[in-house]
C-alpha cells in the first residue's frame, strides 16, 4: 500500500504543492498578527501547523487496525492543522477555506467530513440572539464583536466519537480533500539529463554515438507509450480546523498522542494476533 501511493505520485511534490496554496492565503498584520484569507476577509489564528511527514511505521500501523486493510486509502500523509483564538473564529475559518477554494466540493469527501466540535444549532441561536441586539440598538457593532468571541461549546456532550482510538475530548472539524498535483516524469528528467549530459560532452568520448542512439530510442519509446513530461494525480490531504482553548483541553487530556498510538497498538495486536492471545487467554 505505501509503495502504491509512492509510484503513483510524488509525495514530497504533492506536500509542498498543497501547502504553497494554503500559504498564499497566510498573512501578517501590521500588528504582526497571523490572519487566514484576504485584507478584507480574514480570521485570526492562533497558529497553523504542517504535517511534515508521515511515519513509515504509522502507516502500517493505521493499515493494522483498520477493518478495510486489504483496500484502505491512507489520507493523511498531508495534513494542515488550524487553531484559531476563539470558538467562534473556527466558523469563520471554515468559510474562508470555501470562500477562497483551499476547500471545493467537488474535490472534498463528505463521507469523511466530521465535525465534533461546533453545536451548530446551538451557535446559531446565539448568533441570532446577538445579531437581534445589534439591529435594535442594544449592542454596538464592536461589543456584538466582542460577544461574538464569548461564545463557548455547550457543556453538554452532543457528538458521538468517530474514531474509536480518540477520546472524547479531542473535538474538532476535519475535512478529508484532494488536489490536483503536477510534477515532472522521472522517466522524462532521466532523459533530459541524459541529453544534457552529451550536448555538453566532448567529441571525443567514443561512447557517444551509443548514447545519442539510446537518447534517440528512448524518446521514441516514451513517445509510443504515452509518457509525458508533466504527470497529474489527485492527492489527498486531511485539514482540522479547532480553536486555541480546545487544543489545550486536548493537550491536558487523556486525549494525547502517546495514549491514541497506544489504542490503535491494542486494536492491531487483536486483529492480527486474535488466535495467540486467546490460546494464552491474554483478552
Amino acid at each position: 500500500h505505501i509503495h502504491g501511493v509512492q509510484r503513483n505520485a510524488d509525495i514530497d511534490q504533492a506536500r509542498n504543492q498543497i501547502i504553497a496554496r494554503f500559504r498564499e492565503f497566510l498573512f501578517r498584520s501590521e500588528k504582526g498578527l497571523l490572519l487566514l484569507g484576504s485584507p478584507k476577509n480574514h480570521v485570526e489564528l492562533e497558529k497553523i501547523d504542517w504535517k511534515s511527514d508521515k511515519a513509515r511505521v504509522s502507516v502500517i500501523l493505521k493499515l493494522l487496525h483498520k477493518p478495510a486493510n486489504v483496500a484502505e486509502t491512507i489520507y493523511d500523509f498531508v495534513g494542515i492543522r488550524i487553531v484559531t483564538k476563539t470558538y467562534a473564529d473556527v466558523m469563520q475559518a471554515v468559510k474562508i477555506l470555501g470562500e477562497q477554494f483551499l476547500i471545493s466540493f467537488p474535490n472534498a469527501n463528505p463521507k469523511r467530513a466530521r465535525n465534533s466540535l461546533i453545536d451548530l444549532e446551538d451557535f446559531r441561536e446565539k448568533i441570532t440572539m446577538l445579531k437581534q441586539k445589534l439591529d435594535h440598538g442594544e449592542l454596538e457593532a464592536e461589543d456584538f464583536v466582542e460577544e461574538v468571541a464569548k461564545i463557548k461549546a455547550p457543556s453538554k456532550e452532543t457528538k458521538k466519537r468517530v474514531n474509536l482510538h480518540s477520546s472524547n475530548n479531542y473535538k474538532s472539524i476535519q475535512m478529508t480533500c484532494r488536489q490536483l498535483v503536477k510534477y515532472d516524469d522521472p522517466a522524462m528528467l532521466w532523459l533530459t539529463k541524459l541529453s544534457n549530459f552529451l550536448d555538453q560532452s566532448s567529441d571525443e568520448i567514443i561512447e557517444k554515438t551509443v548514447l545519442r542512439q539510446t537518447e534517440g530510442f528512448l524518446k521514441t519509446w516514451f513517445e509510443s507509450i504515452g509518457l509525458k513530461q508533466k504527470l497529474k494525480v489527485f492527492f489527498p490531504f486531511e485539514v482540522q480546523v479547532f480553536d486555541r482553548e480546545t487544543l489545550q483541553n486536548i493537550e491536558m487530556s487523556e486525549a494525547n498522542h502517546i495514549l491514541y498510538k497506544k489504542a490503535q497498538v491494542r486494536t492491531a495486536r487483536k486483529r492480527v494476533l486474535s488466535d495467540v492471545l486467546k490460546f494464552y487467554k491474554l483478552t
